[in-house]
């Protein structure tokens, strides 16, 4: 234990020489997903059954995030704006698209947040959306090299809504229109 702290937030970290008196106690065990199995397995060969575990990509994870920036922003005096807070505001996501594009075995279609942009239109005469990397401000010419990113530069220099985000279109948001 060696240069742990003695405490976080007012909860003593303790060794597990000290945790065997408490193996009735609940454990949260929270580690990168790779040490995870090792890490649960040690603890119950030694007696710990009581154990939540959490890893960067699980759902409790995202959660104990969630509340601690809400909490963070509410301390600090700004508001913090879940997604679908921001959806009944002044928000824009762009679904990058491009004439290479795989068609997809399930297409879905473009809900009423989302505004499909082409990226790397000036390296083709095919117009396949009326929003496009090549216009105003630009990188349009390097899309073979930064890929969606191009529309992400387009955004940066040519949205004038108050949110703005970007998704590929194979790789979009899991919300549905309920949540917007």
């Amino acid at each position: 234990m060696k240069n742990n702290p003695v405490e976080i937030e007012g909860i003593p970290v303790i060794d597990l020489e000290h945790a065997a008196t408490l193996k009735n106690g609940t454990i949260l065990v929270a580690l990168h997903e790779k040490y995870l199995a090792d890490a649960i397995k040690n603890l119950r060969e030694k007696g710990f059954f009581n154990l939540i575990s959490i890893s960067f990509d699980s759902d409790i994870w995202s959660s104990i995030r969630w509340n601690w920036l809400y909490e963070h922003e509410r301390k600090c005096g700004t508001t913090f704006l879940s997604l679908e807070d921001a959806l009944n505001k002044d928000l824009h996501v762009y679904v990058a698209h491009s004439i290479t594009d795989k068609t997809l075995k399930d297409v879905f279609p473009i809900r009423k947040f989302e505004i499909p942009i082409q990226v790397g239109a000036i390296l083709t005469d095919k117009k396949i959306f009326s929003i496009r990397d090549d216009q105003g401000e630009n990188i349009s010419e390097k899309n073979r090299q930064y890929c969606e990113l191009t529309a992400l530069y387009w955004i940066w220099k040519n949205d004038k809504s108050k949110y703005a985000g970007l998704s590929h279109y194979r790789r979009r948001f899991k919300i549905n229109e309920e949540q917007a």
